[in-house]
């Protein structure tokens, strides 16, 4: 069985291991990459969440400019160890 590989992840804070800032990061990335098959791109959300995709513009809703501006980009499964994958809901 494969497993479709999400567009994009949401992990925990609590996930994040290290005291220096460069072992912190490493720590989710570690996690992050080979999930979305490349370097992923960390932002922090609100409620101890990590957003993280392979391209620094993706964004968790639709920009201003397009019909379903502010509507979600991503379609959410949450996964048995509290992370959540993400899949675009409209292929670019």
């Amino acid at each position: 069985m494969t497993v479709d590989r999400p567009d994009a992840l949401m992990l925990p804070e609590s996930w994040i291991r290290g005291k220096r800032l460069p072992d912190r990061i490493g720590s989710i990335l570690d996690i992050a990459d080979p999930i979305l098959g490349g370097p992923g791109k960390i932002r922090r959300q609100p409620h101890g969440k990590l957003f993280i995709t392979t391209k620094f513009e993706d964004t968790m809703n639709f920009p201003t400019d397009h019909p379903r501006s502010g509507q979600p980009r991503y379609r959410w499964e949450r996964q048995g160890d509290g992370s959540e994958w993400g899949y675009l809901v409209e292929r670019e």
